[in-house]
């Protein structure tokens, strides 16, 4: 089976971007583009970007020719939902059986599940009542257990957002002081996590009166997301505060996310997402076949002062501003990343993988294996600034690797600053 990028048409303007490594977007990926795709370990195709396409096999000793391909795996927007039973058995509470009232899920313990349908969070953004920013808190409960991707649905009501909560969010800076001016992050939330495990469910980004967050994994060790998708979260920049994520991975550690998928359309299909999985000071995260898609303003996955050991196998990005950014990583000296059979799919970035840092982070060892891309004037091409919001660079340009087939390959590695 060919496993085709999918680029959807996007009639809207682009807003100018405000990243400092990302340019305005001139234009949307064209309708109907493809890229090249690779039979995993055997060969690497390249589409170079204007039309003109060019293959650069990397099997040594072999001719090129006709190779099949494989599709990388589920998810996939066109993938149809797999519904199943209401999860039941020992230490699992159905959530009709919960005691009725507002805030079920931040009372409850245990395991709880959900039948297919729409729950209800809040209404609006107001818990706890003495800093009105979740829809809900989770704190005892274990796990939160769906019944599929779109078959169970968490959203807070349309247009309940308060003034008050409203008036939570800081006010967006100038793009020019976005270094030395962080006036903080937006912190409204469908739903922060400090304990339970979520699967087999989906969160759904609902209009309102301002910009919110989806799903924040809250100061988590060895959390496990597995069959979620995070769909509609409104954002407006790339930076603080409008620089909202699908997922919040705040301080966690050794969290594992399988099959997951965040969408920047909302339910009009219109791209409105800031930054898809966003990390943010934790240590080591392993992310498997999942997807992010359709991020308006940011990455589709992005981190900020990790360290410790990263691995990416089998995901995508696709038509988002830039696919993969790290900044700040690595300040215990050892953080490596790994970024396996991924796809940098179609942006609006010129280059494919952003890694920068200052005295405050330090050199990550970063090896990008088997990749699926459209090339860039022929190479995977990485960006590592000449200076990190005014500060000298750390990132080593010897500390990023492409390999290809289990072989080094710098004659297609492209570092720019």
């Amino acid at each position: 089976m060919t496993y085709h990028g999918v680029i959807r048409p996007d009639t809207e303007p682009e807003p100018e971007s405000l990243a400092m490594d990302v340019p305005p977007n001139p234009s949307p990926p064209a309708t109907g583009a493809t890229e090249s795709h690779l039979t995993r370990r055997v060969v690497l195709s390249l589409l170079v970007l204007g039309g003109a396409l060019g293959a650069v096999v990397a099997t040594a000793g072999r001719p090129p020719g006709p190779k099949p391909v494989v599709a990388l795996p589920y998810p996939s927007p066109t993938r149809p939902a797999k519904a199943h039973r209401q999860p039941t058995g020992p230490g699992i509470t159905h959530v009709q059986d919960l005691p009725p009232g507002p805030h079920q899920l931040f009372y409850a313990t245990g395991k709880v599940s959900f039948p297919a349908g729409v729950f209800p969070l809040g209404p609006g953004f107001e818990f706890p009542t003495s800093f009105p920013v979740y829809g809900e808190l989770v704190q005892k409960a274990t796990a939160l257990l769906g019944s599929g991707i779109d078959q169970t649905i968490l959203a807070v009501p349309a247009h309940t957002m308060s003034k008050s909560s409203a008036a939570m969010i800081p006010p967006q800076p100038p793009a020019a002081d976005y270094a030395f001016n962080d006036s903080g992050t937006n912190p409204l939330q469908i739903l922060r996590t400090d304990s339970a495990d979520l699967s087999d469910l989906t969160v759904r980004g609902t209009p309102q009166r301002d910009l919110y967050n989806g799903i924040m994994l809250y100061q988590r060790r060895g959390a496990r997301v597995t069959d979620v998708k995070v769909t509609g979260i409104p954002g407006g920049n790339s930076a603080n505060p409008g620089e909202t994520f699908s997922i919040n991975n705040y301080r966690g550690t050794q969290l594992h996310l399988l099959r997951v998928e965040l969408d920047g359309l909302d339910a009009s299909g219109h791209r409105v997402g800031a930054s898809g999985l966003g990390n943010n000071m934790g240590h080591d995260l392993t992310v498997e076949d999942s997807y992010s898609h359709d991020m308006r303003y940011g990455a589709g996955f992005t981190h900020y002062k990790m360290t410790g050991t990263i691995t990416y196998r089998r995901c995508r990005s696709v038509s988002n501003v830039q696919p993969w950014n790290f900044e700040r990583c690595g300040a215990d000296g050892s953080t490596s990343i790994l970024l396996e059979e991924c796809e940098f799919g179609p942006s609006a970035s010129p280059v494919h993988l952003t890694v920068d840092s200052d005295a405050e982070g330090g050199s990550c060892r970063v090896r990008i294996v088997d990749p699926v891309f459209a090339a860039i004037d022929g190479r995977f091409v990485v960006r590592i600034h000449s200076q990190y919001w005014g500060q000298p660079q750390v990132q080593k340009r010897g500390d990023i690797t492409l390999i290809v087939n289990g072989v080094p390959r710098p004659d297609l590695l492209g570092i720019v600053s």
